[in-house]
This record gives structure tokens, sequence and C-alpha cells, in this order.
């Protein structure tokens, strides 16, 4: 496939308007009238009417809003045009001054829920541009509860849209639908937000090769873009049905659309990259290869990897159909170079992402829960204060049941996507392209040093370790012993790749029985911070990792003799002494905490003698069949 599929447009959230005058009425108000609150709500009214039409008119008037609102010193209009100001910016790509904007926000000590929710919505639409999905989720889950308090459907509708969007990214098109198909039934009364749904769902459609059904919503949100006149969606809707065509293999239509989309976006001085390489390739189907070059080499040169390796494998094929070779392998070569450096992570997230979801699907269920039988409780209390009211009491029971299930259902969902997103931040520190790629660059270098013995020791141990992470990501619990292995595995690795410039001792005391059960993915990351970090610059460095039995507990010990933290430069970036996955092992520990009562503590001590790290664990045994992820 050598056209790209779906764009996915993020449900932007402004400042409410009041009332409903005429553009030229609102220019009006703005420049003639001397009320200066009047003037604001014109500014701001005129700032969301141009935001789907011209962004850097909408923009102008967020300015001018900006303006007006400072000489009136109004502290609770501020928030209203942060909001708007923060949409426009988030619209532009401007992300840093947005985020500036909604943080801002966040310090005012009285925000409406109103506001709070939309400042919510947005800072979770700016952590998906940056990709921190499970922020994002956080984030969409604040102010999706708001507006379910508020009973506001066109919110529920934009955060469950963007939700869709999250779902999206990580390929899970089925559960993305069904929260597209959501956002749809709660946009029904706003024409705008309903084009905005219908125009993902175009692109959803034609992710998941519904190429049919994708085309027919693509014309329901043209005509309805049409009759409202928003030139904005129209080409974001021509871009997605380009892509059905193309899927359907009906490049006239492609063709269409693609040409629709380019004139429409170039007049609002839109990115045309995506829809010149669909419509160079639609040509490049038709045979019509000068005709496809033409069109492909008017992708921008800024263009993102992903899109410059379509373009280079289609210009590829068209100048191999003319004859021309030395262009073909030309382009062909500059294809493969960019595919290459993409593949590694990109296979090693597409890979993980389907069972990480299914590993931990669970493991919040127990908030959701909670909340509900809370709820329960709290109608059960009425009903022994309300006897004399046994219908109306029966009545209200049944409606409260079925909010409860409504609300369990949306929790349920957004904790299942968050809790797989901690566990896949988790298994990608573990398995990360840079561990691999060092793990390959020291098996080449001792195969051309000829050092056999240590090039069969490596392999045999990296092997080891790898299944042992793959395996463990699938269990609730793994053994001491088998938590012990997959260490001394690592710190051989790393002791061959460091010429054994450190000792290294894993060790469990006598009293343990081996079979004790710990959660996965919990050791390995203090113990490669105490490689990294500890035994940087040291010739005589050691580690020692020791499982203890103290009381009840299981007690896990890394010490190093590494320099401290007291000792390090203010200027080293690894100052504390630890990784990122550090910081996701809290998270977790405070999650399992809240869920399963199962009690992790963390304790980190560091002096010029070197650095402890101590984990307890609660001391369960195998045959007690324990699992961390039952309701």
């Amino acid at each position: 496939m050598n056209w790209k599929i779906s764009g996915l447009l993020l449900l932007f959230c402004f400042q409410v308007v009041l009332g409903q005058k005429s553009v030229a009425e609102l220019k009006t108000t703005l420049n003639s009238s001397s009320s200066d609150s009047l003037r604001l709500e014109a500014a701001l009214s005129l700032s969301k009417h141009y935001a789907r039409v011209h962004l850097d008119s909408a923009l102008n008037y967020a300015i001018q809003a900006e303006q007006i609102v400072t000489s009136l010193k109004s502290q609770t209009q501020l928030p209203r045009v942060r909001l708007q100001k923060a949409g426009i910016l988030l619209s532009t790509q401007d992300f840093e001054k947005a985020e500036l904007l909604l943080k801002e926000n966040l310090k005012e000590p009285q925000l409406t829920s109103e506001i709070l929710a939309k400042t919510y919505q947005n800072l979770g639409n700016l952590n998906i541009y940056q990709k921190n999905y499970d922020k994002a989720t956080s984030l969409y889950l604040n102010a999706l509860e708001i507006y379910e308090q508020e009973n506001d459907s066109l919110g529920i509708a934009k955060v469950t849209s963007n939700i869709g969007i999250v779902y999206s990214r990580l390929k899970n098109f089925n559960e993305a639908i069904l929260f597209f198909e959501k956002a749809k039934k709660h946009a029904e009364e706003d024409q705008v937000l309903k084009l905005q749904v219908l125009g993902n769902l175009t692109g959803i459609y034609g992710d998941t090769k519904d190429f049919e059904k994708s085309i027919i919503t693509g014309k329901e949100a043209l005509s309805l873009a049409e009759k409202i006149n928003s030139p904005i969606y129209m080409g974001f809707v021509y871009s997605n049905l380009c892509n059905s065509y193309l899927g359907a293999k009906n490049y006239d239509y492609a063709i269409e659309s693609a040409l629709k989309g380019i004139e429409i976006k170039e007049k609002l001085k839109q990115n045309t990259d995506i829809l010149f390489n669909n419509l160079g390739y639609a040509h490049l189907q038709k045979e019509e290869y000068s005709k496809a070059i033409t069109y492909l080499k008017e992708v921008s040169p800024k263009a993102g990897p992903t899109l410059k390796s379509l373009v280079y494998n289609n210009l590829s094929d068209a100048y191999g159909n003319l004859n021309d070779h030395r262009s073909a392998w030309q382009f062909g070569q500059m294809h493969k170079k960019i595919s290459d450096s993409l593949n590694g992570i990109m296979l090693l997230e597409r890979d993980s992402i389907s069972s990480v979801i299914r590993r931990y699907e669970t493991e919040k269920n127990a908030q959701a829960l909670d909340l509900l039988n809370t709820k329960n409780e709290l109608s059960q209390s009425k009903i022994k204060t309300q006897r004399h009211m046994l219908w109306a009491i029966g009545l209200s029971s049944f409606f409260l049941l079925l909010l409860g299930i409504v609300i369990y259902k949306n929790q349920k969902s957004g904790q299942q996507l968050k809790a797989a997103l901690i566990k896949h931040r988790l298994l990608r520190t573990q398995l990360n392209p840079h561990f691999l790629f060092n793990a390959l660059n020291s098996m080449q270098g001792f195969n051309y040093a000829d050092e056999k013995k240590k090039l069969s020791n490596y392999i045999n141990s990296f092997s080891k370790l790898m299944r042992s992470i793959l395996e463990s990501s699938d269990q609730d619990l793994i053994t001491v012993e088998n938590d012990a292995n997959a260490i001394r595995e690592y710190l051989t690795l790393q002791r061959l790749s460091s010429n054994e410039k450190f000792d290294a001792i894993v060790s469990i005391a006598e009293d343990i029985d081996s079979q004790i059960l710990i959660p996965p993915m919990f050791t390995q990351p203090f113990v490669e911070n105490a490689v990294i970090h500890g035994m940087k610059n040291r010739k005589d460095g050691s580690i020692n990792v020791s499982y203890q039995k103290k009381g009840n507990n299981l007690v896990f010990l890394v010490k190093d003799n590494g320099i401290g933290f007291s000792n390090e430069s203010s200027n080293d970036s690894s100052k504390l002494h630890r990784s990122m996955s550090t910081d996701i092992l809290k998270e977790r520990i405070i999650n399992l905490q809240k869920t399963k009562g199962y009690a992790c503590k963390m304790q980190t001590t560091s002096d010029t003698s070197g650095t402890t790290v101590t984990l307890t664990f609660p001391y369960y045994h195998k045959k007690i069949g324990v699992s961390l992820n039952h309701e």
C-alpha cells in the first residue's frame, strides 16, 4: 500500500459565545460599540465563526478579545479568552503557546465547570499531538466526568470522539469505531460537531478497509459541509474520501476528490502533501506515469519520513515503468533507507500493542466497581429514609442503576486504555530499540574480533533474557527464581559488553522458597540503573543483587559502589540515578495499592560509598494461586 490512509480530526474546545448575530452585525459591534463587554463578546463570536473557515482571522479576533479583556481587567472573562486563543493555536499547531495559556487556566481558583472541562480536553488534544497517549486519556477522562455531571451532550461527543482517536493511534480500530459512533449520537444537535465526527468516521472506516461505508459516510459529511459552508472540513473530508476511493480501486473518483481537496487546502494555506502523494499514486495505478511523477514531486521536501517513504517508492515504480532505471534505482534506495530506519521501532510497537491491551484489561476495573458499589450504598441509604415513597424509590433505583451501568462502561473503557498504556510504556523501557541495537552491535564486535566464546555466551544470555521478558509480560506474577535468572542474564550481557569492568552477584537467601511470587518487570529497571549510572567511569565496580525475607515481606536489594547522588555532577542528566522506567514503576505501585491492596514499597539511599535500592513485596507463595488481576 503506497498511499497514506486516513486523517483524523481532533475536536477542539472554544469559549462559549452569547447570542446569534450575523457576522456583519458582530463586526459593527466590535468596531463601534462604546461597551467593552459587548465588544468582547463580538470578538469572541467572530473568532469562533472564523475558526472553521479561516484560522488567521480567527486568531486575529482572539487577540483583539485578549486586548479588550485586559482593558476591562476582568478575571472572570480572562479564562474564556485564553481557552478561545488556545483552541486556535492548537489548530495551527503552535503547541508551546497553547500549552502556556491552558496551564494558566488551571491555576485559576474559581473556574466554571464548563471552562475547566474544555481546558482539560484541549490539554488532552495537545498530548495526542505529542504522542503522550496515557496522559491525553487521563485528561479526557477528567473532562468526560465533568460533562457527564453537567449532562453536556456536545461535550461528551467531543471527548468520546477524541478517545476514539487514541484507540485508532493504537490500531484498535473496533474500539475506535464504538467511540466515534457514540460521539455521533451525542452530536446530532450541533451540525459542525456532527460534521467533524462524520469526517473521523470516514477515515476510520477506510482504515478498517470498509471502503463502501467510508464513502457513504464521507458523502454525508460533504453534504453537511456544503450546507454550513465550511471549507476547512470539506478539505479534510475530501482527503479521507480520496483514500477510500483508492482502497476501492476507483481511481477516477480518487483523482477527483484529491484535486478538490488540494484546491480547497491551497486556498486555506493548509498542507497538501498527503493529497499530492495519493493523487500521484492514483495516476500510477492508471499507468499514467508522467502525470504521477509530476504530482509526486509536488510533495514538500519537509514532509515526514513515513510520507517520504511512500513518495520515493511511488516515484521508483513510475520511473521503472518509463524504463528510466537509473532514477528508479535512486528513488528505490532512498525509500529503503527511510524504511529501514523506521521498521525497528514500528514493528516493536505493532507487535506489543495487542498483547499489552489484553494483559491489563482488568487491572483498573476494581476502581469502577468500587464507584458503582458506592452509588448503590447511597441509593440504599435513601431507601431506608424514604420508605413511604416505595414506588418513587423503585423507579429512582432503576434509573440510578442504569446511570451506574453507563458510568461504569465509560470508566471501564478509559481505565482499560490507561492501564494498557502504563504497561506498554514499561515493556518498551525493557525492550527499547537502543538496548536491542547495542546488543546487536556487541555481537557484531565479538564476531569481528573472532572472540567466538564471548559471542556464544552473549547470544545464549541474550536469547534467555528475551524469552524471559516476553514470557513474563503475559503473566500476573512470576517466581523469584525466574526473576533472578533474568537479572543474571542481563548482568552477563552488560559485563560482556563492558569487557567485565565490574563484578556482579545475584543471590537468593536460603530461607526463601524459590517459588515465591512477585509482579513481573519490577526489578530489572533498578539493576539497569546500577549498571548504566553506578558503573559509569569505574574500573573496579561491583553490583550486589539479593532477595531476602524479612517478616512477612520479600525484600529485593540492589547495591552498587558508584559515586552516589551527592557526588554526581550538577550538569549530569542522570544525577538522580534513575531512568524513565522508575517513574512508570512508581505509578504502577500506586495503582496496585489502590485497586488490589498490594503494598509494594520502594526506597533509595545514596552516599559516597554507593547507592542502595530496596523494594519490599508481600510474601506470596505459588501454591496460594494469587492473581493481581481478578475482579
